[in-house]
């Protein structure tokens, strides 16, 4: 058996989606690889995106990322109070349980993305690490910097951190990632159903005749808004998912059992809807264009990963921007009718097989 740990931030689900995405496709050609989960993430959460269990699974988190009042804001009073921790002597002894956890395990590998001090617990066990991104935090708190300069020490110790990385699959969307030694770009790294939207509409009783919206706000969801007034609902079936609470009864609400009894992920969901309506980040950006969904999107305050996501959206996905504002007020109506009178949509071509291409070199990375 080839042993690999599996190292994601706990920073958001899109992380953990794309990253599992490799893990599945990588174990379904390569059953002699064994996976070895350390992620703070629910086990049901990691079940489904990885189709099985993996071979052990333990709630590790060894970084931070930024902390969220929810899914549109970030507190960084906060996440400089917990970076002071994970980058201070018990975050020190945590990395070095972990390398002593890698060599005790008999760990051939290791798969990032993309916790900074994974890569020094691996150095330090004398395991190989590779990392999966579009973004690197020694970047992101980088230009936090400028608003609080103690973020600027995190971002200097997080690079030396990445310097440990034996090869960055760099994927689309990609921002400075000048930190790691080598580099090898990859196409999108998406989870793309192969179901026909008609077919996931009927399995879960999803009304005919009128706009699908997705609401797709990650764990933390949206706190302290408006909803909508009911008249929106006379022209969308509006659809919201686990984690987030269920808004009330003029929505569609589909908890993780029902999708998962009629053998569905949430990627066959995003295939379903007509619009996503979410923050821009990666994992739901990346599968909306390998799903052919069309995109209203928010601003989500100062990341400095927004601009190239931004971009991306622009170039290849339908899309109508909402501001933050707007969303919060719940005046969704008129940019969800300004994006619906497009239909039916129009896609660039863009290659959408990133999982499937890093789990091949991957493999034949830890093969060596």
């Amino acid at each position: 058996m080839l042993k690999l740990a599996v190292y994601i931030t706990g920073h958001g689900l899109g992380h953990l989606t794309r990253t599992l995405e490799v893990c599945r496709i990588l174990t379904r050609k390569h059953p002699e690889v064994e996976l070895h989960l350390r992620a703070p993430f629910q086990p049901e959460l990691i079940r489904q995106a990885l189709g099985s269990d993996p071979a052990s699974l333990a709630p590790i988190r060894l970084d931070l990322g930024l902390v969220q009042v929810d899914s549109l804001r970030t507190d960084l009073a906060a996440t400089i109070r917990e970076l002071d921790h994970f980058f201070g002597p018990k975050g020190n002894r945590q990395v070095e349980e972990e390398a002593e956890w890698l060599a005790g395990a008999g760990i051939h590998a290791a798969l990032m993305d993309i916790p900074p001090r994974a890569f020094e617990a691996c150095a330090l066990a004398g395991v190989p690490a590779y990392g999966m991104t579009n973004f690197s935090w020694d970047w992101i708190w980088g230009d936090l910097a400028e608003e609080n300069p103690r973020f600027q020490q995190f971002a200097e110790c997080a690079a030396g951190s990445y310097s440990n990385c034996r090869r960055l699959f760099r994927t689309v969307m990609a921002c400075d990632l000048s930190a790691f030694p080598i580099i090898e770009d990859v196409p999108l790294v998406s989870r793309n159903s192969p179901l026909d939207p008609g077919d996931v509409r009927s399995r879960l009783s999803i009304p005919a005749g009128k706009p699908v919206v997705l609401l797709s706000y990650g764990g933390t969801g949206l706190k302290d808004i408006t909803l909508p007034p009911p008249s929106l609902h006379e022209r969308y079936t509006v659809v919201a998912t686990e984690p987030m609470p269920d808004p009330g009864a003029d929505f569609m609400y589909l908890p993780n059992k029902r999708v998962q009894e009629v053998g569905l992920r949430y990627c066959d969901l995003v295939k379903a809807a007509d619009i996503v309506m979410t923050k821009p980040g990666y994992s739901t950006v990346a599968e909306c264009a390998g799903n052919h969904t069309a995109l209203v999107y928010t601003d989500r305050g100062r990341f400095a990963e927004y601009p190239a996501v931004r971009q991306f959206i622009h170039d290849y996905l339908p899309h109508v921007y909402l501001p933050q504002q707007e969303v919060i007020r719940g005046n969704w109506g008129s940019a969800l009718d300004a994006l619906s009178a497009m239909i039916p949509f129009k896609f660039k071509s863009l290659r959408t097989d990133g999982a499937e291409v890093v789990a091949d070199r991957l493999f034949e990375e830890i093969q060596r």
